[in-house]
């Protein structure tokens, strides 16, 4: 027997898996909880100063992403630009230690250990200590340092509709002393351009 409570509300999309590579995202803070699910993926990113690893953070749109007028609210769109880009901003983690964590989904991080989930003017998740627990329970697979939002600009140039799939491609284009700059593409699943954004993060 089917649990209505696990069906679609009317005009819901259903729950579709994510494209290849993304696993549920593993930072969680108030601000979106009421977004999730959220999904994630780290990508090696080359072109970054230093080459680094950037987090590219997915979601499915439903009606609690939306507007009025049924298009992925801008708010939504920011906040998760600026977690992306802090995160990946701040991401210290091997290669290898973040495909074990991308296979692991389930011992990633919860919003019990989320510690504390923004200084930042819009809501990236970057904190000063936060860890995801390695697939062994052990040494940390993932760990950051604290990162702070001191500007965000974001250019909306289309839109994204309920059941559409949006992707946050961060990249890190220069990390100072005490300051970085970051910038991020929003895209639909079939690549069309939704907004873009760029950030300068205080260190420290």
């Amino acid at each position: 027997m089917t649990d209505p409570a696990a069906s679609p509300a009317p005009g819901q999309p259903q729950d579709l898996e994510p494209p290849g590579g993304f696993t549920r995202h593993f930072r969680a803070s108030p601000l979106t909880a009421p977004w999730e699910p959220l999904y994630s993926k780290w990508v090696d990113d080359l072109t970054s100063v230093p080459p680094s690893a950037s987090l590219v953070i997915g979601l499915r749109v439903r009606e609690a992403h939306c507007n009025s007028r049924g298009f992925a609210h801008g708010g939504l769109i920011g906040a998760l630009a600026d977690n992306a880009m802090g995160l990946s901003l701040s991401s210290r983690a091997s290669a290898p230690q973040r495909a074990a964590v991308a296979g692991n989904p389930g011992d990633m991080g919860t919003a019990s250990d989320a510690g504390n989930t923004g200084n930042t003017a819009v809501g990236g998740d970057a904190d000063a200590s936060g860890r995801a627990p390695a697939p062994d329970g052990g040494a940390a697979a993932v760990r950051h340092a604290g990162s702070v939002t001191v500007n965000l600009n974001v250019d909306f140039v289309g839109s994204a509709r309920i059941g559409d799939w949006l992707e946050f491609r961060p990249r890190v284009l220069k990390r100072a002393r005490t300051l970085a700059f970051v910038d991020c593409v929003v895209v639909t699943g079939d690549d069309q351009l939704v907004a873009r954004a760029n950030a300068t993060f205080r260190l420290g």
